[in-house]
């Protein structure tokens, strides 16, 4: 025996793999020098520990598990493994481990051997590199961009959604590259993509040098010399391109500076959208060359889609961001309030703030035109900033004037909540307005609170810590699961005005309404029913023991200057043990 280990010994040292020599229980009892020098152990600190000591943490136990199958039904793994040096870099390694069994199959000792494939993953890393990524500027290369391409349009297919292509090509370029050499012209390229990465879309992550499945909200490619590409995935309009487009023009604004001297420059773009223009990468490859080449002949400096009725779309979506930024900077902005009434006593329990925008031409502009294109753009922050601080100051001087304690309802935007540091908001509005913190009730929808839910419920719970009320707003009419209902901070779902109206003849709708009262008062919750309009209406919600109604049939928006007269016109009685809630007419 005492041979057979001194032979075992000659042969593990003259082996260029790393070798572990383990016993029945995986205790390492030998290692050769190779496994030495890979993984920075000693022998000394190898010894009597488990293989574990160097361990790296990327393997789940799911990995771990399919391992240890292998071994009891084969005797045998092999395969690529993350490890841990002593130092705690960690690396990549090939190993193989056989089990040894004695003649009664009793396990006897495991060998593990392995080669470090640092070198090997380096060299892969770099070819990958030059394959797919562009050597000067390091962005994707035509290659990859392609593939991302193709690969936009599957999940866009999926979604029902848009992809839009963009075309940048640098103006006159040629002229600084005759002007200043082709030295400082490769420079200037390599400060225009690193310009123009910074005006993409930051909202996920950017293109990866792996093959994962993370997507870029926008990707951004170097095609050919000075033209660079745009893929912007996910676009709910084909025109919302042009909020892209328009980002990269802002890219140019300020000069460039190149050996002390300021270079100007200006680009032009072609958009194309998939699938509207093209079906097929080629065919949306010739849209996009064509609409930039139509964008060059009229002068450059600027953007155009491929569809002319697109680009009339776009001019006026323009017109009407560039009237909503106005509107912002100079209070063009209005709110309305919506009383909400109490059931059980009649009274006037709160007011829901709801935005109003009048434009320049006169015309009113619905808030569900107005406030996805201020999410797309960003502007919904400051907006929703502004509503946010109006209506609690408004209502915070109503309950000052007239005695009361009305709450007031304002509705959160998906881009608020993900990206307004809500809870901080709340801070500063409840400290500058006075409005005491429970009666400020946030409203969000059910999409909202669906997506990120571990961040979401984070979020709710700092929002409810200050003493606001959170409800779910048009409850039904998106994705929810139940399960994660039960884990919200909400105090009130809000029955969306679509299941209201048909209560009286459609039997779907009053069930819904009537599950979904019974459902939030299990869960400790009170519910609003929106878009009550009819006093049929108004009894079914009072049958089922809906808790608050709000609506045509109590009131419609009303600006600031009517609530008061509202207030003051509108006192509940009880009459019958049914609310009769005013002594005078319906409101109109």
């Amino acid at each position: 025996m005492h041979n057979q280990f001194q032979l075992l010994r000659r042969v593990m040292e003259r082996c260029r793999q790393a070798v572990v020599f383990t016993d029945s229980e995986n205790i390492i009892c030998e290692v050769n020098d190779a496994y030495v020098a890979m993984s920075g152990f000693s022998r000394e600190e190898a010894i009597g520990k488990p293989p574990s000591i160097g361990k790296s943490g990327r393997h789940d136990a799911a990995f771990y598990k399919q391992m240890w199958d292998a071994l009891e039904q084969e005797n045998y793994w092999e395969g690529e493994i993350w490890d841990r040096r002593q130092s705690g870099e960690a690396y990549p390694k090939h190993l193989t481990i056989s089990r040894l069994l004695d003649e009664t199959g009793r396990v006897v000792n495991y060998v593990a051997m392995f080669e470090d494939l640092t070198e090997q993953k380096a060299l892969e890393s770099e070819l990958e590199r030059r394959t797919h990524y562009d050597s000067l500027t390091g962005l994707a290369n035509k290659v990859l961009f392609r593939n991302r391409l193709e690969h936009e349009f599957r999940i866009a297919d999926r979604r029902k959604c848009n992809v839009g292509l963009l075309l940048l090509n640098l103006d006159r370029f040629r002229k600084v590259n005759e002007n200043l050499g082709y030295v400082a012209g490769d420079r200037l390229i390599q400060m225009v993509a690193a310009r123009l990465t910074e005006n993409i879309r930051k909202t996920d992550l950017m293109a990866r040098e792996n093959n994962s499945m993370e997507r870029s909200a926008d990707t951004i490619s170097r095609y050919d010399g000075d033209e660079f590409t745009f893929i912007l995935a996910d676009l709910a309009a084909p025109e919302n391109a042009a909020i892209g487009a328009r980002r990269l023009t802002r890219a140019f604004e300020t000069p460039f500076l190149i050996d002390g001297q300021e270079i100007y420059l200006s680009a032009s773009i072609g958009i194309a959208v998939y699938p509207q223009n093209s079906k097929t990468l080629e065919g949306l490859m010739c849209c996009v060359e064509t609409a930039l080449d139509d964008m060059r002949q009229a002068g450059g400096n600027n953007f155009r889609f491929f569809s002319e009725a697109m680009n009339q779309s776009s001019n006026n979506r323009f017109q009407i961001e560039s009237e909503m930024r106005r509107a912002l900077a100079s209070s063009g902005f209005a709110l309305a309030y919506q009383p909400k009434i109490d059931l059980a006593s009649g009274k006037t329990t709160g007011l829901e703030a709801l935005v109003r925008w009048r434009r320049e031409n006169g015309s009113l502009m619905s808030p569900a035109e107005f406030i996805p294109l201020a999410e797309e753009t960003g502007m919904i922050l400051p907006l929703g900033e502004w509503i946010l601080e109006t209506a609690c100051r408004d209502v915070h001087a109503i309950n000052q004037h007239q005695g009361l304690e009305l709450s007031v309802a304002v509705n959160l935007s998906a881009r608020q909540f993900q990206y307004g540091q809500v809870p901080q908001l709340i801070d500063r509005v409840l400290a500058s307005t006075g409005l005491p913190a429970h009666l400020l009730d946030l409203e969000i929808t059910e999409s909202m609170v669906m997506q990120d839910v571990e961040t979401v419920i984070a979020t709710m719970h700092a929002i409810r810590e200050r003493g606001v009320t959170l409800a779910i707003d048009d409850f039904g009419t998106g994705y929810s699961s139940l399960a994660y209902l039960k884990l919200f901070p909400i105090g009130t779902l809000k029955i969306d005005r679509s299941f209201v109206k048909d209560i009286e003849t459609d039997p779907n709708d009053a069930n819904i309404c009537d599950v979904t009262v019974l459902l939030a008062h299990k869960l400790g919750l009170s519910v609003v029913a929106e878009g009550v309009e009819t006093a049929g209406q108004l009894n079914y919600l009072l049958s089922v023991g809906c808790d608050q109604i709000q609506g045509y049939l109590i009131s419609k928006p009303l600006p600031l200057t009517e609530v008061e007269d509202f207030l003051r016109a509108h006192k509940p009685s009880t009459l019958n043990g049914t609310v009769d809630l005013w002594s005078g007419d319906l409101a109109d």
